[in-house]
């Protein structure tokens, strides 16, 4: 009965190392990327990031009456970064949310990296209907 015990002991033990050592999978959401980053705009306006655990995405702009979040999914393999977005939601002033369905992909062609406290994202964007490397750059926030 001892040894039943201990064997059952060594297996739980073994299984719970297994499964908090596990690495990720292409795929599967990156810790590092798991929190609220921050980036200052002009005129006083705040666009965050916020990635959490299990795949979703919420980006909230903020400043003046506007306040508006999108929410959707992400996606990282390697250094990687897909975000597709799902949902719109915006207020301004004291009006009603408004929510709209979305299907839009977010830093297309995206890779990131943290440096300190700071996440850079390098993207193509579109400012004059002709392809550019874009890089952004968001703080760590609580």
């Amino acid at each position: 009965m001892k040894r039943a015990l201990s064997l059952l002991s060594i297996t739980l033990c073994m299984t719970v190392l297994f499964i908090a050592c596990k690495k990720n999978k292409d795929g599967e959401p990156n810790h590092e990327l798991v929190n609220r980053w921050q980036e200052k705009l002009s005129g006083g306006f705040t666009r965050t990031l916020i990635f959490s655990s299990d795949g979703k995405f919420s980006m909230e702009f903020a400043g003046g009456d506007e306040n508006s979040v999108v929410n959707g999914k992400y996606i990282v393999n390697g250094n990687s970064l897909k975000v597709n977005l799902t949902e719109s939601l915006s207020k301004l002033g004291t009006s009603n949310v408004v929510r709209t369905k979305i299907d839009y992909e977010l830093f297309e062609k995206g890779t990131y990296k943290i440096e300190g406290s700071v996440l850079i994202i390098q993207y193509i964007s579109y400012p004059a209907d002709a392809p550019v490397q874009t890089e952004t750059e968001y703080t760590l926030t609580k």
